[in-house]
């Protein structure tokens, strides 16, 4: 508009062009998508350089494209920015006439890859300005043109008395939301650049503040009723009344009813306190892929204590780190792991030779000990950006998870849940803890991750599972196993959930040939951090993938009670489709590291977008952008979110799983290999 065009000239005063105004805004624009503030670009120069006698009459099209590098500078004023980029601008123009090839060879950048993909042309001759014709000479009607580029994007200036701004972009690369919002904030940015040149680049924002109540406010509308006052054995009580003679752990050779459950969970609540052990508690669980185990982490939970989750299978160096560390005085496992690590300094408590006397206390429920701020577990991350670091997750927090996932999975009596996860994986709670407090049942393997998938298929087939959770690297090999042997999906089962990593469009492809569409699938992402899962994304059927596999599966949004920004280095909303950091909000919030009050403070800040006090983000590291996705002919004012790349983590996905599995596996092979010599 004239009064943006009027403040940008006015600024040309400051000895700044023109063109270097609209470099230096073009610069910020794809440096905030791209969230990187080292930015490189293409622009045009017209190669008819003024001190060449004649340039003007020279015939042909002289135009010139040269690199231009700018570095965004947040805390220093646009004004000085800009002149800066105005002084290293006119350095450059000695070497205008310089062939890009050749720059491209002097660069580092590889001959395969293009030095940028966005052309910036600031049309400098004045078109508009052309003195109009007699009638005597020709004068053009009407005209149209035809422009293209091999850029993805490419952005023309036109001066005039209204500064003309065009966008061309690529329709595969770019589509055309994205395209007509880059261009909104582009006039976003010029806008405060001629309003107020002296302000920092930093306070320079891309979003209007109906995108910004968008990103922030509106698609974190997930308030939901649940259970607050409760803590989550209670609900599982609640459970045990309404269904006390329903399954609710089985195994091929047993099972144990609801009934039977609360009652050895109250039991084992009631020997643990006896021995010593209270609200302030943490008790470590260590038993294998039995009911029993079921047992112990509820019954843990009755006491009043956290339970720290042990598999078994663990690497003796990372329990005997993890048991240190979270200092646990208490351990529940059984008689053939104690010899592993027991320790004189804990008491050892044995669900299998100690259960005569655990079956002589009370089967009531317990009163409660427990506050649902108090911790219901501890569960340490992989270790892979540093030292593992125990979690401190609240009821509250697990609760609500809890009944957002039964209520996403539809959970109810009848439903046969496999428990395939590892204890030592957060995820293992959205498996075990949503079929307890819904009716369903827990179905139990012994070793469901030293069966291949057809084996494993077969397993559910025999229990009439219903729901599988799942790793998204064993699912590629499930399919692949599936597809090669030519095995189909059991027809009891109704959805699968994948976490882990970003699964394979293809894939998922795959898999909805073999189940026809009848198998819901269910992305799910979260850090531990947030309490298993913050974020699910739902294709329930293949209608979604007719015009071919994409070229990624969204994570979704974010499930009841919780919220998710995404948020650049200034920790600014971030626009659709630009890239930034997922930071985590709402109930989901751990309490934080265990004894670790620095490495809490760094990750777990305080939430800039809430109106209440002490609510806090989770600052995941993970990238992602915002996906608006259209239904039919109308958009849907929701979004999902695509996760790209990550910092230290498995495919830009979850932040737990990948070292571990790596470390079980070895110590599955080591155990493999010792019985294999003695067999021979």
């Amino acid at each position: 508009d004239g009064e943006t065009t009027s403040g940008l000239r006015n600024l040309v005063k400051e000895r700044v062009t023109l063109n270097t105004i609209m470099q230096g805004a073009w610069a910020l624009l794809i440096g905030r998508y791209a969230g990187e503030d080292d930015v490189l670009f293409g622009a045009t120069v017209s190669g008819r350089p003024p001190d060449l006698p004649g340039s003007e009459s020279i015939v042909g099209l002289c135009i010139n494209t040269l690199p231009v590098r700018v570095r965004l500078r947040p805390e220093i004023p646009v004004v000085s920015w800009l002149q800066d980029l105005q002084s290293r601008q006119g350095e450059s123009r000695s070497y205008e006439y310089v062939p890009l090839v050749n720059i491209h060879g002097w660069s580092d950048v590889p001959r395969d890859v293009p030095m940028f993909d966005s052309l910036l042309v600031f049309e400098s001759y004045p078109r508009d300005r052309v003195p109009k014709s007699d009638e005597t000479q020709l004068h053009i009607e009407q005209g149209e043109a035809y422009a293209r580029t091999n850029y993805a994007l490419t952005l023309v200036i036109s001066p005039s008395d209204e500064i003309g701004i065009e966008l061309a972009h690529d329709g595969q690369r770019v589509d055309k939301r994205l395209a007509d919002g880059m261009l909104e904030h582009f006039q976003n940015i010029l806008r405060q650049i001629a309003a107020d040149p002296n302000k920092r680049v930093s306070e320079i924002t891309l979003l209007s503040e109906r995108e910004e109540q968008l990103v922030v406010r509106d698609w974190n509308e997930t308030a939901a009723p649940y259970p607050d006052d409760r803590c989550l054995h209670t609900l599982i009580e609640d459970q045990a009344e309404r269904t006390p003679e329903v399954h609710a752990v089985v195994v091929e050779d047993g099972f144990l009813t609801y009934d039977e459950l609360n009652r050895k969970a109250n039991q084992l609540a009631h020997f643990l306190r006896r021995q010593g052990v209270g609200s302030e508690s943490r008790v470590g669980v260590c038993v294998e892929r039995t009911p029993a185990m079921i047992v112990a982490l509820i019954g843990v939970m009755k006491s009043g204590a956290a339970y720290l989750p042990l598999d078994p299978t663990t690497p003796p160096h990372r329990m005997e780190y993890m048991l240190e560390d979270s200092g646990v005085g208490f351990l529940v496992t059984q008689q053939s792991l104690a010899g592993q690590i027991a320790d004189r300094e804990r008491k050892t408590i044995c669900v299998d030779t100690d259960w005569v006397e655990i079956s002589r206390e009370s089967a009531l429920n317990p009163d409660w000990l427990t506050a649902v701020e108090s911790p219901a577990y501890v569960i340490y991350t992989s270790g892979s950006t540093g030292k593992p670091k125990g979690v401190v997750i609240p009821h509250r927090a697990l609760v609500n998870h809890a009944v957002a996932a039964a209520r996403a999975f539809d959970l109810e009596v009848g439903g046969r849940i496999m428990q395939f996860l590892s204890l030592s994986f957060d995820a293992a709670a959205e498996e075990i803890y949503p079929t307890l407090i819904s009716g369903a049942t827990l179905v139990l393997h012994e070793a469901p991750h030293r069966v291949g998938g057809r084996e494993l298929i077969d397993y559910a087939d025999r229990m009439g599972v219903t729901m599988l959770h799942l790793p998204v690297a064993y699912w590629h090999q499930l399919v692949s196993d599936l597809v090669a042997s030519g095995r189909s999906v059991p027809g009891c089962l109704r959805a699968l959930v994948v976490g882990g990593e970003s699964p394979s469009p293809q894939k998922l492809q795959q898999w909805f040939e073999l189940t026809a569409g009848q198998v819901a699938f269910v992305n799910a992402y979260g850090p531990t951090e947030s309490t298993v899962a913050a974020t699910m994304y739902a294709i329930p059927e293949p209608r979604r993938l007719e015009d071919g596999a994409p070229s990624c599966i969204p994570i979704g949004t974010p499930i009841q009670n919780v919220q998710i920004y995404i948020l650049d280095s200034e920790f600014r909303p971030v626009p659709v489709g630009a890239v930034g950091t997922i930071f985590i909000g709402g109930v989901g919030v751990a309490h934080g590291y265990l004894d670790r009050a620095d490495a809490t403070a760094e990750k777990f800040i305080p939430n800039p977008f809430s109106d209440g006090s002490g609510e806090r983000l989770y600052d995941s590291g993970d990238r992602a952008r915002f996906l608006q996705i259209a239904l039919g002919s109308t958009l849907e004012c929701s979004a999902t979110l695509d996760v790209l790349t990550a910092k230290g983590v498995l495919s830009g996905s979850r932040v737990e799983e990948g070292k571990e599995l790596l470390e079980r596996i070895a110590s599955m092979i080591m155990a493999m290999l010792r019985k294999l010599g003695r067999t021979l």
